[in-house]
């Protein structure tokens, strides 16, 4: 059976959570605000609000499925091939290249002190990166080694070695799919917001 898993995301939950709040109390004032000219305006906002930030803040997540890399973006989704990506960085955000091409992700991220102190623990080398200075390893750190395992376990299943032409050809196999519903409620959030205004 393949495997399938969608990692949490490590930032934004807090500002999503946080976003959705705000909307929520935009959309009971324009319910039930005295002045009933305000309500299609803050009714429209909250609406706008609220999709973008479940798109851009709760939306985006990494995950696996079967021999695929799965990035959730904001409005897209795309799937790479696990055997075709020939890097992974996880700094601010995640960055993965295959194929030429880099594909970033804001659902899996380092904290500015964690990148700060992985770049000193890189620069000595007779520390060890994983003691961490006794810490544990964090959500990021545990996530991207499954990801990279996964990704090495699909180079060896489909025979490539790194940095292969073999392997810059399986990133022909890359496909995005957008996700027109969503795209489609935020545009029309956003025309309500300018018709209300314009009212």
């Amino acid at each position: 059976m393949a495997e399938r898993e969608m990692f949490p995301a490590t930032n934004g939950l807090a500002t999503g959570v946080g976003g959705l709040v705000v909307a929520a109390v935009a959309a009971v004032l324009g319910l039930t605000w005295v002045d009933y000219r305000y309500a299609p305006v803050l009714l429209s906002i909250a609406l706008l609000l609220a999709v973008l930030t479940y798109a851009v803040v709760l939306r985006p997540r990494v995950g696996i499925d079967g021999d695929d890399l799965v990035l959730r973006q904001v409005f897209s989704t795309t799937w790479i091939p696990l055997a075709a990506v020939q890097d992974f960085e996880l700094r601010r955000i995640a960055v993965f290249r295959a194929g030429g091409r880099k594909y970033d992700s804001p659902a899996l991220s380092r904290t500015r002190s964690t990148s700060r102190r992985v770049r000193r623990l890189d620069a000595r080398l007779e520390i060890d990166p994983d003691e961490r200075q006794g810490k544990g390893p964090t959500a990021s750190e545990f996530i991207s080694h499954r990801i990279e395992s996964a990704m090495a376990a699909a180079r060896s299943r489909a025979g490539v070695e790194e940095w292969s032409e073999e392997q810059e050809a399986l990133a022909a196999d890359v496909r995005t799919q957008w996700a027109w519903p969503l795209v489609a409620l935020a545009v029309l959030a956003g025309l309500a917001v300018v018709v209300s205004l314009a009212a």
